[in-house]
């Protein structure tokens, strides 16, 4: 019976209603995890399209992730990548990075990838350096084929290629097109998003959107 309960808490339930028809926005909100509280609010009031990041660091992060998926959202992991400031600036211990080796970069993949049971998918956690290197991006690419993962490419840097590199590897992949809350106030949310709801009226393609 545990079995089936842990089993049971990793299921994510299927979608109460179809896509519809015409462009799409996708808004994510990232790097949960490390205030669970107003988390779990954001998850239990937020719409089920809304997307969610978790940080590996957080010791509460699977359970939210889990909490995440059952109420219908789509949880991704935020793997911690090297910023282009490395080691100045770092997003902490288990750090995917240019100089290390593929096998070093895929265990550092995996100890973020076991702090969780099921996800949909992954993202970057910084990584306006390792973004740009696409020989440290392909074996990372190849592993996450073999694991049935979306790859969100954030654009932490513009000359990343990592959604590119995804694709090449058979990884379902989309890029961010905007961060929404650039600045962080609510008039600005609210303006970005009356703006992409405007611009996607009449645009083609689906839009990405990141809320950090």
């Amino acid at each position: 019976q545990a079995d089936a309960e842990a089993g049971a808490a990793d299921t994510k339930p299927p979608a109460t209603a179809p896509l519809p028809d015409g462009p799409l926005l996708a808004i994510v909100v990232t790097e949960l995890g490390f205030n669970p509280a107003s988390d779990r609010a954001a998850i239990e009031r937020l719409p089920e399209g809304i997307s969610f990041t978790f940080t590996p660091y957080a010791e509460g992060a699977r359970a939210l992730a889990e909490a995440a998926r059952q109420q219908g959202h789509d949880a991704f992991l935020s793997v911690p990548m090297e910023p282009v400031s490395y080691p100045r600036v770092s997003p902490g211990r288990h750090t995917l990075l240019r100089r290390a080796d593929a096998d070093a970069n895929r265990e550092a993949l995996e100890w973020a990838l076991g702090r969780f049971g099921s996800l949909d998918g992954v993202t970057g956690m910084m990584g306006s350096g390792f973004t740009q290197d696409e020989a440290a991006l392909a074996p990372i690419m190849a592993a996450l084929g073999q694991k049935d993962l979306v790859f969100i490419d954030q654009k932490a840097s513009p000359r990343s290629v990592a959604d590119r590199v995804a694709r090449d590897a058979g990884v379902p992949a989309r890029a961010n097109d905007i961060f929404l809350d650039e600045p962080a106030t609510e008039a600005s949310v609210r303006r970005r998003l009356d703006g992409l709801i405007a611009q996607n009226g009449v645009g083609q393609k689906q839009k990405t959107i990141l809320a950090r």
